[in-house]
């Protein structure tokens, strides 16, 4: 039986018993996935998230049981109602302009503007997805600004021609003290096949643990320039700039 918290993972350095550990989160917890799923009324949309992505977002608000969910960029729902299944007693604030979902769970409800619009000062445990096509950098400082400790993103892409909304670590460097971004875990379960048969559906979900909002804290932004130095040192090969990058 699997002990490990994704935190725990998270902060594991790769190695064979590390990816066990790993393997055996997943099997340990694919039945709940599963019957969460099977208690969902309405199917995926079209852009919405794969499953793989649907398996790590229940799992990380099962684990962090926030009071209050900010889903940015709603469309359907379908990823308010894997959360909700995640933590049924949180607070979820769809956020979404352009479209209104047919159908939310109970304890959700609907704003047609921007996450930013929101005036309620939402508790530091909120988690917060954005899945709403914005520049993520300027999302995390949002995010920071607000007092939040924990964001999901989507449609973060490995292929920096693919999106220009996508996560640039280099950028990042000072706000966030953690980062993790998870695979899609085709092998897992059959389940999973839909991201390793549409291309479309190979995505990644990222997970930010923010760094505390300062106005002006001279040591985060020494730290902050040596570690831009170091990713920029020209002795380092491209390689090991790329691997740097991704971790």
């Amino acid at each position: 039986m699997s002990t490990d918290s994704l935190l725990e993972l998270a902060d594991s350095t790769p190695s064979p018993s590390v990816a066990t550990r790993w393997r055996d989160y997943v099997s340990h917890n694919l039945s709940a996935f599963q019957d969460a799923l099977g208690g969902i009324p309405i199917a995926p949309g079209a852009g919405s998230m794969s499953t793989a992505e649907a398996f790590w977002l229940f799992r990380i608000v099962s684990e962090l049981q926030p009071s209050v969910l900010v889903d940015s960029g709603s469309a359907t729902g379908w990823s308010a109602f894997v959360m909700a299944s995640a933590a049924p007693n949180a607070k979820i604030f769809c956020f979404d302009p352009y479209r209104i979902p047919s159908q939310l769970p109970s304890g959700a409800c609907h704003i047609a503007a921007d996450w930013t619009t929101f005036r309620r000062r939402v508790p530091t445990d909120t988690v917060v997805l954005f899945d709403d096509h914005i520049n993520q950098r300027r999302r995390v400082l949002q995010a920071r600004r607000a007092g939040l400790k924990h964001v999901l993103f989507h449609d973060v892409y490995r292929d920096p021609r693919k999106s220009n909304i996508s996560l640039t670590f280099a950028d990042l460097i000072g706000l966030v003290d953690r980062s993790h971004t998870f695979e899609p875990i085709w092998n897992a379960d059959p389940m999973f096949v839909d991201t390793s048969v549409n291309p479309q559906m190979y995505r990644w979900l990222t997970w930010l643990q923010l760094a505390p909002y300062r106005r002006f804290a001279p040591r985060s932004l020494a730290i902050s320039v040596a570690q831009r130095y170091m990713l920029r040192n020209p002795a380092a090969n491209e390689r090991a700039r790329l691997n740097w990058r991704a971790r």
